[in-house]
Protein backbone atom coordinates (compact mmCIF):
# COMPACT_ATOMS: atom_id res chain seq x y z
CA UNK A 1 0.00 0.00 0.00
CA UNK A 2 1.48 3.34 -1.06
CA UNK A 3 1.40 6.18 1.42
CA UNK A 4 1.21 9.61 -0.14
CA UNK A 5 3.63 11.99 1.51
CA UNK A 6 1.87 15.09 2.75
CA UNK A 7 3.49 18.52 3.07
CA UNK A 8 5.24 19.73 6.20
CA UNK A 9 2.90 21.50 8.59
CA UNK A 10 4.04 23.96 11.23
CA UNK A 11 1.91 23.98 14.34
CA UNK A 12 0.26 27.11 15.61
CA UNK A 13 2.08 28.75 18.52
CA UNK A 14 0.65 29.51 21.95
CA UNK A 15 0.97 33.18 21.06
CA UNK A 16 -1.23 32.68 17.97
CA UNK A 17 -3.77 30.73 20.01
CA UNK A 18 -3.97 33.67 22.41
CA UNK A 19 -4.65 36.13 19.59
CA UNK A 20 -8.35 36.97 19.73
CA UNK A 21 -8.87 37.03 15.96
CA UNK A 22 -7.07 33.73 15.40
CA UNK A 23 -8.96 32.15 18.29
CA UNK A 24 -12.34 33.27 16.94
CA UNK A 25 -11.53 32.04 13.41
CA UNK A 26 -10.53 28.64 14.79
CA UNK A 27 -13.64 28.51 16.98
CA UNK A 28 -15.88 29.30 14.01
CA UNK A 29 -14.16 26.71 11.81
CA UNK A 30 -14.47 23.95 14.41
CA UNK A 31 -18.04 24.90 15.20
CA UNK A 32 -19.05 24.92 11.52
CA UNK A 33 -18.21 21.24 11.09
CA UNK A 34 -21.04 20.13 13.39
CA UNK A 35 -19.31 16.93 14.48
CA UNK A 36 -20.46 15.35 17.68
CA UNK A 37 -18.05 15.42 20.62
CA UNK A 38 -17.31 11.73 20.20
CA UNK A 39 -16.76 12.12 16.45
CA UNK A 40 -14.13 14.74 17.20
CA UNK A 41 -12.16 12.29 19.32
CA UNK A 42 -12.21 9.70 16.53
CA UNK A 43 -11.41 12.22 13.80
CA UNK A 44 -8.45 13.65 15.71
CA UNK A 45 -7.09 10.14 16.30
CA UNK A 46 -7.54 9.25 12.63
CA UNK A 47 -5.82 12.46 11.54
CA UNK A 48 -2.77 11.81 13.69
CA UNK A 49 -2.58 8.22 12.47
CA UNK A 50 -3.16 8.94 8.78
CA UNK A 51 -1.10 12.08 8.17
CA UNK A 52 2.12 11.03 6.43
CA UNK A 53 3.96 14.31 6.37
CA UNK A 54 6.17 16.04 8.87
CA UNK A 55 4.60 18.12 11.61
CA UNK A 56 6.84 20.63 13.36
CA UNK A 57 6.59 23.31 15.99
CA UNK A 58 7.20 26.79 14.53
CA UNK A 59 10.98 26.76 15.16
CA UNK A 60 11.25 23.52 13.17
CA UNK A 61 11.35 21.11 16.10
CA UNK A 62 9.54 17.88 15.15
CA UNK A 63 6.16 17.38 16.81
CA UNK A 64 5.97 14.20 18.82
CA UNK A 65 2.57 12.77 17.88
CA UNK A 66 0.52 12.42 21.06
CA UNK A 67 -2.28 10.02 21.79
CA UNK A 68 -5.59 11.87 21.75
CA UNK A 69 -6.38 10.12 25.03
CA UNK A 70 -3.31 11.75 26.58
CA UNK A 71 -4.28 15.21 25.35
CA UNK A 72 -7.90 14.97 26.47
CA UNK A 73 -7.22 12.87 29.54
CA UNK A 74 -10.18 11.54 31.45
CA UNK A 75 -12.59 13.61 29.37
CA UNK A 76 -13.86 10.63 27.38
CA UNK A 77 -17.16 12.35 26.67
CA UNK A 78 -15.27 15.41 25.37
CA UNK A 79 -17.20 17.75 27.69
CA UNK A 80 -14.39 20.29 27.28
CA UNK A 81 -15.38 20.56 23.62
CA UNK A 82 -18.96 21.42 24.55
CA UNK A 83 -17.76 24.27 26.73
CA UNK A 84 -15.30 25.40 24.05
CA UNK A 85 -18.01 25.51 21.35
CA UNK A 86 -20.55 27.50 23.38
CA UNK A 87 -21.37 30.88 21.90
CA UNK A 88 -22.19 34.18 23.56
CA UNK A 89 -25.66 35.71 23.22
CA UNK A 90 -24.82 37.02 19.74
CA UNK A 91 -23.99 33.46 18.61
CA UNK A 92 -21.01 34.94 16.73
CA UNK A 93 -18.30 34.76 19.38
CA UNK A 94 -17.16 32.17 21.92
CA UNK A 95 -18.74 32.41 25.35
CA UNK A 96 -15.40 31.76 27.03
CA UNK A 97 -11.78 31.35 26.06
CA UNK A 98 -9.89 28.13 26.64
CA UNK A 99 -6.20 28.03 27.45
CA UNK A 100 -5.87 24.30 26.75
CA UNK A 101 -3.23 24.94 24.12
CA UNK A 102 -2.53 21.30 23.27
CA UNK A 103 -6.22 20.63 22.69
CA UNK A 104 -6.64 23.80 20.65
CA UNK A 105 -3.50 22.97 18.68
CA UNK A 106 -4.95 19.58 17.66
CA UNK A 107 -8.20 21.21 16.55
CA UNK A 108 -6.23 23.77 14.55
CA UNK A 109 -4.14 21.02 12.98
CA UNK A 110 -7.31 19.14 12.00
CA UNK A 111 -8.77 22.22 10.33
CA UNK A 112 -5.55 22.96 8.45
CA UNK A 113 -5.21 19.37 7.20
CA UNK A 114 -8.84 18.53 6.40
CA UNK A 115 -10.49 21.93 5.86
CA UNK A 116 -7.77 24.41 4.84
CA UNK A 117 -10.39 26.63 3.25
CA UNK A 118 -11.68 27.35 6.78
CA UNK A 119 -8.25 28.07 8.26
Amino acid sequence: MSKTLHPVIYLVTNWQLQDRNYYVRLWRAVRSLNYSRRQWRERLSDMLRDYHGAIHYAPGVPFRIPLVDDVFGNDEGMRWLSYYLKADTSDRRPLMKSRSFERLRLLDLYIRIHHPEKA
